[in-house]
């Protein structure tokens, strides 16, 4: 069995390339900004996050930290039933200093399960404010 390289990327139907492996941010509450810099520079390039962790400013601290522009990563953010999905998904981004996320999942519950769906940006990777 071959090693996952964090440089791997599998194709989407929409045709982008999201990163097969990359970094969790739930309870990263030690030096954020220091783990996601590290992880940028070590060829992580997705990074997985919620309006709900309350780690978005060391996210958006660490990728500053790493130099990292916007295109050289996957941003991947989570809104939770409750919450309105563009007034939250556009705090989430304002924390992390971020114009947009490559992917939203939504959680909701039915039948008494978590369940989520995903949704991409409609033309590939555009603002979430774009015209």
């Amino acid at each position: 069995m071959t090693p996952a390289n964090p440089r791997s990327r599998v194709r989407l139907r929409s045709g982008n390339a999201m990163p097969v492996l990359g970094i969790g941010t739930w309870q990263l509450t030690r030096d954020t900004p220091g783990a996601i810099a590290s992880a940028l520079e070590l060829g992580y390039a997705m990074i997985d996050t919620s309006g709900d962790y309350g780690t978005q400013p060391g996210i958006g601290e660490g990728i500053k930290r790493s130099g990292a522009g916007r295109s050289q990563f996957y941003l991947v953010t989570k809104v939770e039933e409750t919450d309105d999905a563009y007034q939250a998904t556009c705090k989430e981004l304002e924390e992390l200093r971020l114009d947009m996320d490559n992917a939203a999942s939504f959680r909701y519950f039915a039948d008494g399960e978590k369940r989520v769906c995903f949704s991409y940006p409609p033309r590939g990777d555009a603002p979430l404010n774009s015209s």
